[in-house]
């Protein structure tokens, strides 16, 4: 088997803040523009299109002062890109992040032979292909704070069916982006289960939740939360320390966070 590496970066921000006027006047004549339209219903009036980096609103200019959104990229941005978003966070007042990802890319480790679980008992969604193999995996609400997602990266860039490249997301969302807590904490994968001497029953409904991880939300909650126990005990655990990577790496997106933004209120400590 190919040796496992591993890479975390944030993978996107979403910052909101106050903002001057001048903003709309410089994205107008800007080069970090791919296109701009105007809208005249919901809360923004103005909205920009960037080459290959994200999306900028600004709201309607009224009596009150106008606020802008901005989501992007970091790691599409860079070189003279970059140097043009400086003046956009120079123009913005008050500016808080509203959301936060980070990636985990995984080289050569196909993480579909592994069953996705969660310690928090969040609401999980699997997606399958024609051969139940593992595509997309969904821990907790896309409504929520705090969202997992764990894809096939590789299949995704279509880069061929021999490449092992699979992504596990975290999304956060308000006080949880802002204080940069763990996203995958609770995070549970494990595969290889062996249920051993348990009665014919246990074991059929074991292996068959295991290759079936669909079919938990057919359960009632005492069982659901029984027989994913059952497998989180038996199986074999993932080689990859999920939390440790995060805190390992923390103080760097921390670092990174504030070299875009400035922002006081990213906390520097481990929640």
């Amino acid at each position: 088997m190919d040796k496992i590496k591993t890479n975390l970066s944030l993978d996107a921000l979403t910052v909101v803040g106050t903002v001057h006027e001048r903003a709309q006047k410089y994205l107008d004549y800007s080069r970090l523009v791919e296109s701009s339209w105007i809208t005249s219903k919901g809360m923004y009036h103005a909205n920009y299109k960037l080459h290959g980096t994200g999306f900028i609103q600004i709201s309607h200019y009224s009596d009150d002062v106008p606020k802008m959104r901005l989501d992007f990229n970091p790691n599409h941005v860079t070189g003279n890109i970059k140097k043009d978003f400086y003046p956009l966070f120079k123009l913005m007042h008050d500016a808080h992040i509203t959301r936060l990802d980070v990636a985990l890319d995984i080289y050569g480790l196909d993480l579909s032979t592994y069953q996705i679980h969660d310690e928090k008992s969040r609401k999980k969604s699997y997606y399958m292909n024609g051969v139940n193999r593992l595509e997309t995996a969904y821990i907790g609400s896309r409504n929520s704070d705090r969202l997992i997602r764990v894809y096939d990266k590789g299949l995704e860039q279509k880069i061929g069916s021999d490449a092992l490249w699979w992504r596990v997301e975290g999304q956060m969302r308000y006080e949880k982006a802002r204080e940069l807590v763990n996203p995958f904490d609770g995070l549970v994968m494990v595969k290889d289960v062996e249920v051993g001497d348990y009665d014919i029953r246990t074991r059929a409904m074991v292996e068959y939740l295991y290759n079936h991880p669909e079919a938990f939300a057919e359960l009632s909650p005492n069982s659901r939360a029984k027989y994913k126990s059952m497998i989180m005990a038996l199986g074999q655990k993932i080689e990859i320390n999920f939390t440790e990577l995060f805190n390992e790496k923390r103080y760097d997106l921390v670092d990174e966070v504030r070299s875009w933004v400035g922002l006081t209120d990213v906390a520097r400590d481990t929640e």
